[in-house]
């Protein structure tokens, strides 16, 4: 057995995937028609998953059970991460605040000004 496979095989597991696939399909639909705080509880089950899935098969495991980017899966686990973290965690309003997108950043990239870093922004 390849070393990645016996890793997954030697780990306890919480959840199993095939009770995972369907919690998070459910988060992840509650969070669109909800909000963040389904998107945070998709990322911690996210990130359980993850433990389960063989090193090097992620993207194509996502790609495979959920309508949803790697970019994406990793804004939602890190949400979840920041949020377990506390105390001295910021408070973020939205996942593209999280993400580092503002309203101010569309108005400055839509518009073409140049803020005077020399990254085009």
């Amino acid at each position: 057995m390849p070393a990645a496979l016996q890793k997954v095989a030697d780990r306890k597991v919480g959840r199993p995937l095939k009770i995972l696939i369907p919690l998070i399909q459910g988060e992840l639909q509650r969070g669109n028609d909800a909000g963040q705080e389904h998107y945070r509880r998709a990322g911690e089950m996210l990130i359980e998953a993850k433990e389960q899935v063989a090193y090097g098969s992620w993207g194509r495991w996502l790609s495979k059970n959920f309508d949803l980017s790697h970019r994406q899966a990793s804004y939602y686990m890190r949400w979840a991460r920041e949020h377990n973290r506390g105390g001295d965690a910021k408070v973020y309003h939205s996942l593209r605040e999280f993400s580092g997108h503002t309203e101010r950043d569309r108005e400055t990239y839509a518009h073409g000004v140049d803020d005077g870093t020399g990254d085009g922004g």
